[in-house]
């Protein structure tokens, strides 16, 4: 899945929440990001092996500096082999505001 922000910004942390109750959450993923000037995708945060807990959000924090435009979210494997995400959410920190 890709997406494209409205303007570039620094993601501090990576939420993803269920859609139903006792839902499937991806167990291997990445999330890559590419700014404006950018030619190549770039991972942002990889995650391996780590099944995430039914019917509820994870908040998976983001060690970078850089401004992203561009993103991608893949998922290699689910729990059980279906994927119901209800929102992939980004929190940022923007002129003195955390969002």
């Amino acid at each position: 899945m890709e997406f494209e922000a409205d303007k570039p910004f620094t993601p501090l942390e990576f939420i993803i929440e269920a859609y139903y109750p006792n839902s499937s959450y991806p167990k291997n993923w990445v999330l890559k990001g590419k700014s404006v000037d950018d030619k190549d995708w770039q991972t942002v945060i990889q995650v391996t092996d780590n099944p995430l807990p039914v019917n509820s959000k994870i908040v998976n924090p983001i060690q970078t500096s850089k401004e992203y435009k561009f993103f991608r979210f893949e998922v290699e494997s689910s729990s059980d082999d279906r994927l119901d995400i209800k929102n992939l959410i980004f929190s940022v920190f923007d002129k003195g505001n955390y969002y």
